[in-house]
């Protein structure tokens, strides 16, 4: 038996049986104990009736994040095949979880790990890679936003491990965005962990009701998709960065092409 507290609401949750209709997934040899979900977590593969949870999660190894323990042989596995590392494995795992891998979803995660914890453990949001060039104006919002975060959010909260700087009117983290903050660590910890195979219709079943009651949930703001609009933010984005680099690349070899052009009539 699984209890799981938060203002104004308690939930109970029973572990599953043993003999009850799950369902699995053959190429990660996951089980999951919601009913309405048809596909991998990780994999996006169809999953299989099962009347047996064969998942193995016995085996951990340190994620590095928030020093959490993921499971050898389902998350491990899916990041070796992808060859995923660091924080990039992180968000890899994360973005299978909620399908998407939009520029505005990784950084906004890479914004959210940014904030917890008592120190910033790195100097940018979201570090530049290969990839950063295709996305300037990302890397301009990057530079900064983590400026702003650097001077914005000089305080901690010991009840959900995060910087803030939202206050009430005893001058402690305001409330409704520190439950926030403890539902979305919460809900990143058991995926990463693979335990949301089975806390995953609880996170839904209370994130429905914070919902319902007004209020903000991680659950349920992660998985709205904002496919139409991410999307053209991409496009537009990776369009902007290719022309960009092309003019600069014309401004700069168009003197010598010039010169070279003028040497060759002479």
């Amino acid at each position: 038996m699984v209890e799981y507290f938060a203002p104004g609401f308690f939930i109970r949750v029973r572990n599953a049986k043993i003999g009850e209709d799950v369902k699995e997934c053959p190429r990660c040899q996951i089980t999951f104990h919601m009913d309405d979900r048809e596909r991998c977590l990780y994999c996006n593969t169809i999953l299989q009736s099962s009347d047996e949870d064969k998942t193995d999660l016995t085996k951990p190894v340190n994620s590095g994040f928030l020093g959490i323990a993921a499971a050898q042989s389902v998350i491990q596995k899916v990041v070796d095949d992808h060859g995923i590392k660091n924080l990039t494995r992180l968000q890899f795992i994360v973005s299978s979880y909620f399908r998407t891998r939009t520029l505005h979803f990784t950084y906004a995660f890479c914004r959210n790990d940014f904030l917890m914890g008592p120190v910033f453990r790195r100097r940018m949001i979201q570090p530049f890679n290969i990839t950063s060039a295709l996305m300037l104006p990302w890397v301009v919002f990057n530079l900064f936003d983590s400026v702003f975060c650097r001077f914005l959010y000089t305080r901690y909260c010991h009840k959900c491990g995060w910087k803030f700087y939202k206050v009430q009117n005893n001058n402690e983290h305001h409330h409704e965005e520190c439950e926030y903050n403890r539902e979305y660590k919460n809900l990143i910890e058991a995926i990463l962990r693979g335990s949301i195979m089975w806390e995953e219709a609880t996170f839904k079943r209370l994130g429905l009701m914070k919902k319902n009651a007004g209020r903000r949930s991680a659950y349920w703001e992660l998985c709205e998709k904002k496919v139409f609009f991410s999307g053209a933010l991409d496009i537009a984005c990776i369009w902007f960065s290719i022309c960009l680099w092309t003019l600069l690349i014309i401004g700069i070899s168009f003197p010598y092409i010039i010169k070279a052009v003028y040497m060759l009539e002479v």
